[in-house]
């Protein structure tokens, strides 16, 4: 009889930060049609309006994920049964 021990492992720790610029201190064209559009004002009015420091939109996102996995066992092998 031959006995087989075996052992599977997995370990991931995986950290991801994004950070988004496309809409920092990005200068925006003010529609006409926006309903409080200032009165006798020239058109195409520009706005510049920074996202990163007025707080309102978090630009940086942090991520991560933490997996694991561990699997063992026995390989038993009987040549008199044919059995394995």
């Amino acid at each position: 009889m031959d006995v087989e021990l075996f052992v599977d492992a997995f370990y991931q720790n995986r950290v991801a930060r994004y950070f988004d610029d496309r809409i920092a201190g990005r200068d925006w064209k003010v529609p006409e049609s926006n309903p409080y559009y200032p009165t006798g004002a020239p058109s195409k009015i520009r706005v510049t309006y920074n996202f990163d420091q007025s707080g309102e939109i978090a630009q940086t996102v942090t991520t991560g994920e933490l997996g694991r996995r561990l699997a063992g066992g026995f390989n038993l092998e009987f040549p008199s049964f044919d059995w394995n």
